[in-house]
């Protein structure tokens, strides 16, 4: 059986995959660039996936694999042009990031650092 956290991730991935959901990443590292390359790749890909500048090498390579794919200007270009956030920093890194951004009542967060308290994250 799957973790809950990596089965709400999968289901929030599969509904935002089928709606045409645009989805937003903020730091592009391991996690993040797994998720994105496996989503570009199922047979009825995202219609627009936007990257951070964090990670540049990789969200650069990114797009230029997958038609998708953009990079941001910045972390909060990427939430101004996303419905769904994925937040894939650094733990050290995550409370500084997610206080620089202006999350909407409309955004869906999904958490892949393992350490964030769920306090901090709705703080932001």
């Amino acid at each position: 059986m799957l973790p809950p956290s990596l089965l709400s991730t999968i289901l929030v991935c599969s509904a935002a995959v089928t709606s045409g959901t645009t989805l937003g990443f903020v730091g592009v590292g391991v996690m993040n660039e797994a998720l994105v390359r496996g989503l570009c790749t199922l047979e009825v890909p995202p219609e627009a996936v936007v990257l951070s500048p964090r990670g540049a090498a990789k969200a650069a390579s990114l797009s230029e694999d997958f038609e998708a794919a953009t990079v941001a200007a910045d972390n909060q270009q990427v939430l101004d042009r996303s419905d769904i956030i994925f937040l894939g920093v650094l733990p050290a890194q995550l409370e500084a990031v997610c206080r620089e951004l202006r999350f909407e009542p409309r955004h869906t967060v999904v958490s892949l650092v393992s350490t964030a308290p769920l306090a901090l994250l709705r703080e932001c």
